[in-house]
């Protein structure tokens, strides 16, 4: 993060140390001045609405968990609507050194949690692509030792999955098939599809 990274960070981080014993300083230890609050209490919760915010969430909701951060640093970015739990942000944002960390400190809808990391992934200018997809599809890349680039399909479910090739005209390693940007292909329950990209 001091160098510029972008973390999102879910809660209970910190809480406990290697041996996953409870830290015998506040929460979250190690991490406190990276996320730029403290915290020693926390609370099961209901579902609850979110305060207006700009997230731009659609399921603007949290349920399950909260702890009562106590902001040094960071700035709040989301509260509950909630005569006793919106005295605490849920959501935080603390810039340290040139980076960000969001810090998540409940259970956030699926949409909350796509938006903040889309947010983040935003703040880098992370391209897009691999944003197209949900899971249980999940994309990956990367660049091999040879300086080219791969592209990895992933399906984590029981059923088939039919998507479209998002890259640049490809060779599948698995079975040699070309693979040409925007062609629907098939990932099996729990497959993968591995993609090399042709010069």
């Amino acid at each position: 993060m001091k160098n510029g990274g972008e973390v999102v960070m879910l809660f209970k981080s910190g809480y406990t140390d290697y041996d996953n014993a409870v830290r015998p300083v506040l929460a979250p230890g190690p991490l406190t001045e990276a996320c730029g609050f403290t915290y020693q209490e926390y609370s099961s919760i209901n579902k609850l609405p979110l305060k207006p915010n700009g997230i731009g969430a659609a399921d603007n909701t949290v349920n399950t968990w909260m702890e009562f951060l106590q902001l040094t640093t960071a700035k709040s970015l989301a509260t509950v609507e909630h005569q006793f739990f919106g005295q605490w942000p849920c959501i935080t944002e603390n810039q340290y050194g040139k980076g960000h960390l969001v810090y998540i400190g409940t259970v956030p809808s699926t949409d909350l949690l796509y938006k903040l990391i889309a947010r983040a992934a935003d703040r880098k200018d992370i391209a897009t692509v691999e944003r197209q997809y949900q899971f249980p599809v999940i994309l990956r890349s990367g660049t091999n030792t040879k300086g080219r680039r791969i592209h990895y399909l992933f399906n984590y479910s029981y059923e088939p999955k039919t998507v479209a090739w998002p890259y640049p005209a490809s060779q599948s390693l698995l079975d040699k098939q070309a693979l040409a940007e925007g062609q629907s292909i098939t990932i099996e329950p729990w497959g993968v599809i591995i993609g090399e990209e042709k010069r």
